[in-house]
């Protein structure tokens, strides 16, 4: 029986985060995702594509085991967050083989966050898309480590998600039960999905 005075489960489904392992390998070599760490008035940022900026603190990077991002937590009244990566570091055009080893650092550290405060956060994995089978392999890893689900782009190098390549990871994902988080990859529509829209 639903208790009606229980207030109602807030979940935020939409956490981003680039944990500090993940901080870590891009201080090492950023240059290999033209990505780079600068600073500026005092606060670091990654510069990615010597075009957009994203800021490094607390709340986006959990250097302090989540505290900050806890504490907003609280402020707004969310019970638990579904820890995905910050959009950039799905790295869909760089070579598979550095897009994995961001996917598993990411993954391996938001499942070790999600175990220490299970109450807190659930983790989502991070795929190569961009090489099919070796998402398919790394997401079952993940799985393994106890991630709900998977983030991915609305496209890979501009192919659409329905293509034929694909069908590997959507049979895996569907066989692991896998939430799958379908996430635009640019600010604004582009390519495929810039057909339908207008201004």
């Amino acid at each position: 029986m639903i208790n009606s005075a229980a207030p109602p489960r807030a979940i935020d489904l939409h956490s981003h985060i680039v944990t500090a392992d993940v901080l870590t390998l891009l201080e090492r070599e950023g240059a290999n995702f033209d990505t780079r760490i600068i600073e500026r008035d005092g606060q670091r940022f990654f510069l990615i594509a010597d075009t957009a900026t994203r800021p490094i603190n607390a709340k986006v990077i959990g250097l302090d085991d989540g505290a900050a991002r806890r504490a907003d937590m609280e402020a707004e009244g969310i019970e638990c967050a579904a820890l995905t990566c910050v959009p950039f570091v799905m790295y869909p055009g760089v070579e598979p083989e550095r897009a994995l080893a961001v996917a598993q650092s990411h993954n391996d550290s938001v499942a070790a966050l999600a175990t220490r405060q299970p109450e807190r956060f659930v983790g989502m994995a991070s795929v190569p898309l961009q090489a099919p089978a070796l998402a398919v392999r790394e997401l079952e890893r993940a799985h393994k480590l106890g991630l709900v689900g998977v983030m991915i782009s609305t496209t890979i190098q501009g192919n659409a998600l329905d293509e034929l390549a694909f069908e590997v990871f959507w049979d895996a994902a569907e066989a692991l039960n896998a939430l799958v988080f379908i996430h635009p990859f640019d600010a604004a529509p582009t390519g495929l999905l810039a057909r339908s829209c207008t201004l």
